[in-house]
């Protein structure tokens, strides 16, 4: 570990905080839902029909261009079925906020 290449020169110890940066992260509530329904009672098995709409919102997931909630979607996708549907709920209107944005639309 001794000839282990270091990046400490990189880190700012001395002076004041940086003031341009956010003070905290926010996680919207809706990223933690899935989790939460994960532990909800058993559900029905989803049917065919079901399991090709979230398959549809696992390719409407890879177009979706905002980044920083990708990770706690794919996430919740093996929370379970219940989780599953809220989570290709939640990327379903994701993909069409977006492209209500694009065309101008508020």
């Amino acid at each position: 570990m001794a000839n282990a290449h270091t990046f400490a020169g990189a880190i700012r110890t001395g002076g004041q905080p940086r003031t341009d940066t956010p003070v905290t992260a926010p996680v919207p509530v809706t990223e933690a839902a899935p989790q939460a329904l994960a532990a909800a009672a058993p559900v029905e098995p989803l049917n065919g029909h079901q399991k090709a709409l979230i398959a549809f919102s696992d390719y409407l997931e890879r177009e979706i261009k905002e980044p920083g909630g990708k990770p706690a979607r794919t996430a919740a996708m093996m929370a379970g079925p219940l989780a599953k549907v809220e989570t290709a709920k939640k990327r379903v209107e994701l993909f069409l906020a977006e492209q209500k944005r694009k065309a101008g639309g508020t």
